[in-house]
């Protein structure tokens, strides 16, 4: 029998009672807490070109473009509308060609308006403005298809509104399209007291409403773009095909024309469908719209604290008339939800969950101060949760602070050189399109910013000399290499697909290809094996390796780092793109890394570009720090200094099955250590 001494019966004991504490700790982590929904960004009405109505697989599509013509997302962004009232936003069918829709006639509906006032959208006919769509009725209006119609808005009152509208058309053999409801958000600012007059808005044809630029490759407007431009942008095939009716050899025209004898527009079809019509009662959904009546007030009795779900606000304090942004459960996305405000119960009406699972209501301009709760049920009256909400005074509640993107111009030399920190190289959802950032962890909360505004110096301290063999592809002399692992003095770079954007939303993996590299060597990725060897070749420029690599996301997106190594010394430009698969649509995102190698003036490598960032700003346009979770970019670009910061990236490639699992092996290891300790035998006691 083996006799166990106490010191080592000590020892045991010890081990195992380290394990059950790691355990517990594991344990008490908790699950992942789901970040904030970000707010919508402001942006200027100024910088509208017009809402768009195109043609996707299966059906229409509503959105909007900018100025230049680029394309835009609308479900991401405020509208600010100064005094007078009026916006001048016209609807631009220049994508939709002729002969292919009945009567060449598209149908805007007006579904749903909130907010303090009346809306009403008119147009000009024969000098004289005519009514299209208005709060009061009509309800919907025709529009011919290969123009822009010019559009006036106005808005009877200050405030907060959400205007929702969908599309509908007929093609030649009598299928049926339409558009999934849009909903865009305006906030209408009262005038100041010494405001001078504003100019009379101009609705003449081919003044105002000029003809829309191509889509840009770059953000010339304030909403989140696409580059390139959305694939309804590119007509389908004929109608015997199975992804669409219209054909391919004859694009849309691009001058927009009148109908005969109006100039402006073809006359309102009388029978012309208003899909905000209620057809049934109950919250039966309306395949169309919004499911057809109103639910009744919320059973207070049942808004326990057990019964909040996952229902969250992205600001806790509002005053009146205020937009506030509720988070609900992923598998919401994209069907209707009904949402009110107690204590006194209003109705916030119905709202079409977005693509990342959150609706955003108008707070009544009359609703009481003081504690209240927005509760979220789902059609069938079930509750899907709520939470707590303070409405103060305009003066009392803090100002809400939304996302605005800005452009700014980069000089060359201008770009903030690093040398230590925590970076990772990811993909970002924007909007339409998808961005290709970098994750900046020398201050927290970490920001996403544009790669541009960066060069990443790989000093001397970065320097190994090549260790041949299987690694022969670097050479023989001297490389420079980010590390595996962080070391001071040299910047840490990796990738992930961990932003709230891409993890749990990708369908399938990421890719990341090097488009291009500049520079005076040649660029290898790669990662080492358990015991020293060349484990995974990313991508690189060297013989025997791809030029692209596959990333899972999974739920929770992944984090890699691996070794980068340069050749020779002097300015690198990596160009690299990220492709993703996002809500049933392809999407790409392309930036240029920007690398100094070895002495010299790293910041050489900067080159002048064009860069967006997110900046917070107030309703009034004054200057604000942004949440965390603001905006595609965060906070916006940090400055801070991070030598020596440790590396904050949230969970990594294990996921939380991953924790359990550890969690449940060191419990019992534990246990196993503590019993060997107790039960071992002991050694007998000498007199």
């Amino acid at each position: 029998m083996t006799v166990i001494t106490d010191r080592r019966r000590r020892a045991l004991a010890t081990i195992g009672a380290t394990c059950l504490l790691a355990s517990g700790g594991l344990a008490l982590a908790g699950p992942l807490q789901a970040a904030a929904p970000a707010p919508p960004a402001l942006v200027e009405a100024a910088d509208l070109g017009a809402l768009t109505v195109t043609y996707r697989v299966g059906g229409l599509a509503l959105g909007a473009r900018d100025a230049a013509g680029a394309a835009l997302d609308p479900s991401a962004a405020i509208v600010r509308v100064f005094d007078p009232a009026v916006l001048d936003l016209g609807v631009d069918t220049d994508l939709l060609p002729y002969d292919v829709l009945a009567d060449d006639l598209v149908t805007l509906a007006l579904t749903d308006v909130t907010g303090p006032g009346d809306v009403t959208v008119s147009t000009p006919d024969d000098g004289a403005g005519r009514t299209l769509l208005a709060s009061g009725g009509p309800r919907s209006a025709t529009v011919p298809v290969g123009t822009t119609l010019p559009a006036r808005w106005d808005f009877s009152a200050p405030g907060a509104y959400a205007v929702t509208l969908t599309a509908s058309a007929t093609l030649a053999d009598g299928t049926a399209l339409s558009a999934a409801p849009v909903a865009y958000r305006f906030q209408v600012d009262a005038p100041a007291a010494d405001a001078p007059p504003a100019p009379e808005p101009s609705l003449t044809p081919g003044a105002a409403q000029a003809e829309p630029a191509p889509p840009s490759d770059s953000a010339t407007g304030p909403f989140p773009t696409s580059s390139p431009a959305p694939p309804q942008a590119e007509p389908a095939p004929p109608s015997d095909s199975a992804t669409g009716p219209f054909p391919t050899s004859s694009p849309a025209p691009t001058s927009a024309h009148a109908t005969p004898d109006t100039g402006a527009t073809t006359p309102e079809t009388p029978d012309a469908p208003s899909l905000g019509e209620a057809t049934s009662a109950g919250g039966v959904t309306d395949e169309a719209g919004p499911p057809a009546g109103a639910l009744p007030a919320p059973d207070t009795t049942l808004l326990t604290d057990t019964a909040r779900g996952d229902v969250t606000l992205a600001i806790d304090t509002a005053a009146p008339g205020a937009f506030v942004t509720v988070a609900v459960p992923e598998s919401l996305r994209g069907r209707w939800v009904s949402t009110w405000v107690l204590s006194t119960p209003t109705d916030l009406g119905w709202r079409q969950v977005d693509a990342d699972a959150t609706v955003t209501l108008a707070l009544p301009q009359d609703v009481d101060l003081g504690q209240h709760r927005v509760v979220v049920r789902e059609a069938d009256a079930a509750l899907v949760g709520w939470s707590p909400l303070t409405v103060a005074s305009a003066d009392e509640a803090p100002d809400q602070c939304l996302p605005q993107q800005v452009e700014s111009t980069l000089g060359p030399g201008e770009a903030d050189v690093v040398t230590s920190g925590h970076f990772d190289f990811g993909p970002v959802v924007d909007g339409a399109g998808l961005r290709a950032l970098v994750k900046d962890d020398r201050t927290q909360p970490a920001p996403w910013v544009d790669p541009a505004t960066l060069v990443l110096h790989l000093t001397d301290d970065a320097a190994v000399q090549a260790p041949g063999g299987e690694f022969a592809f670097l050479g023989a002399g001297q490389v420079w290499q980010v590390p595996l692992t962080q070391l001071p003095g040299v910047p840490w770079l990796g990738w992930n697909t961990q932003h709230p954007t891409i993890a749990g939303k990708v369908d399938g993996e990421v890719t990341l290809t090097l488009d291009n590299l500049e520079g005076p060597g040649r660029l290898a990725v790669y990662s080492m094996g358990s015991f020293g060897n060349l484990g995974e070749r990313y991508f690189g420029t060297v013989e025997g390796f791809e030029r692209s690599t596959a990333i899972p996301v999974g739920t929770s997106g992944v984090h890699v780092h691996a070794i980068w190594a340069f050749t020779e010394p002097g300015a690198y430009h990596a160009t690299l793109t990220f492709a993703a698969t996002v809500g049933g649509e392809r999407r790409t995102g392309t930036s240029t890394l920007n690398f100094f190698v070895g002495p010299g003036d790293a910041s050489a490598a900067a080159r002048a570009t064009t860069t967006q960032q997110t900046v917070g700003r107030t309703a009034d346009g004054r200057e604000c720090q942004l949440p965390a979770a603001a905006g595609p970019t965060g906070g916006g670009p940090g400055g801070a200094s991070g030598a020596g910061t440790l590396p904050r990236t949230g969970v990594d490639s294990e996921t939380l099955a991953d924790l359990t699992g550890l969690t449940v092996t060191l419990f019992v290891v534990g246990l196993a250590f503590v019993a060997a300790a107790s039960l071992a035998p002991r050694r007998p006691a000498t007199a």
